[in-house]
């Protein structure tokens, strides 16, 4: 029942004349969405719902959003054009479900989308090393495992579903701290401790695209974009391993497909996950800008200003959540938590 009432206010909130209300706030921002996953219930893949994704889209136009790439958004606000009610949709990694169950939505709407690509995943077929992790956690017998990280060990525990998934986003987060090759051998440890061991090959739920899919998708319209070589963690490279990952990646699309966009994406993409010198190696790789997972609305003075360090919003899985993103409901709560004081407390409480 609370759950419908949050669903009807929010409704009511982001259509007619009520989300007028809060339009002016949304005023010289777009905003750039970040999927990954796709719903394939024959490969057993829990993902983003394509049902709910069509809805989306039709809802989006029909509210008067304009969908467009990411690069156009940084074009936009190079050529001080007004980038308000620009939407634009980004898809990380390059898993097969993108090209079985999401393209096909997105071609349907005739709406641009850009997917990063981490270029060994295609190249090898191998496992993305967070999905060796799930594998792991999701086979494993045992419900505990200590792991030792930035100097100290830390022990997880799961006894549950809801709190392995939670372990499992713990040990991500973990290793992504850790050099390649220190990660490298604490994956080759944790099947030891997991008492699992991971095929060789990814299997169908985890499997790339292929650069075949790649060029066919091209064709409907999608883009490419570097999302590095071996999708590490940028902030613990040094200069020529971080120049490395950026260059190869981009030249290995180019090389690939004619329909490669200049934008980089920060594997992990958080603020720390993003080191300054990323800026300089992209601009002599030739790209033009940069996604993080740094929630936020774009403007142009941000386009402007910081081309590589674009904030995109996770997308939801609810349309109302959508909604609240895109009228200037999100950005009316950001701006009343910022204006309450950390220590606020209602009268009475203690």
């Amino acid at each position: 029942m609370k759950h419908r009432l949050k669903n009807a206010l929010r409704l009511l909130a982001t259509s007619g004349p009520v989300s007028r209300l809060f339009r002016p706030l949304m005023a010289g921002r777009s905003t750039i969405f970040m999927l990954h996953r796709f719903r394939d219930r024959e490969l057993g893949v829990e993902g983003h719902d394509p049902g709910m994704l069509d809805e989306a889209l039709t809802a989006i136009r029909r509210e008067g959003f304009r969908t467009v790439s990411a690069e156009e958004i940084l074009l936009t606000a190079r050529e001080e054009g007004d980038p308000s009610g620009l939407v634009a949709f980004t898809v990380d990694d390059g898993y097969a479900d993108f090209h079985h169950v999401g393209a096909p939505v997105f071609a349907h709407h005739g709406c641009p989308v850009t997917v990063f690509l981490a270029t060994e995943f295609l190249d090898d077929g191998a496992w993305l090393w967070p999905d060796r992790v799930r594998f792991m956690m999701m086979h494993t017998p045992v419900d505990s495992v200590e792991l030792e990280a930035v100097g100290e060990t830390r022990a997880l525990e799961w006894k549950s579903r809801g709190s392995r998934g939670a372990a499992f986003q713990n040990l991500t987060w973990l290793l992504s701290g850790m050099t390649p090759d220190r990660r490298t051998t604490a994956l080759e440890e944790l099947e030891d401790r997991l008492r699992v061991e991971v095929p060789g090959e990814p299997l169908p739920e985890f499997q790339p695209m292929s650069w075949d899919e790649v060029r066919e998708d091209g064709k409907r319209g999608v883009t490419f974009g570097p999302h590095s070589v071996t999708h590490p963690n940028m902030a613990l490279l040094d200069r020529h391993e971080l120049e490395w990952e950026i260059s190869r990646s981009w030249e290995r699309i180019q090389a690939e497909t004619d329909a490669g966009t200049p934008v980089f994406c920060f594997p992990f993409g958080r603020a720390e996950d993003c080191p300054e010198g990323a800026g300089r190696a992209m601009v002599e790789a030739g790209l033009s800008g940069a996604v993080t997972a740094v929630p936020g609305h774009v403007t142009a003075e941000i386009s402007r200003l910081s081309p590589f360090r674009l904030p995109r919003f996770a997308w939801p899985d609810d349309l109302g959540d959508v909604r609240q993103i895109l009228h200037g409901l999100e950005r009316a709560k950001s701006l009343v938590r910022a204006w309450v004081p950390k220590d606020f407390s209602s009268p009475g409480s203690s």
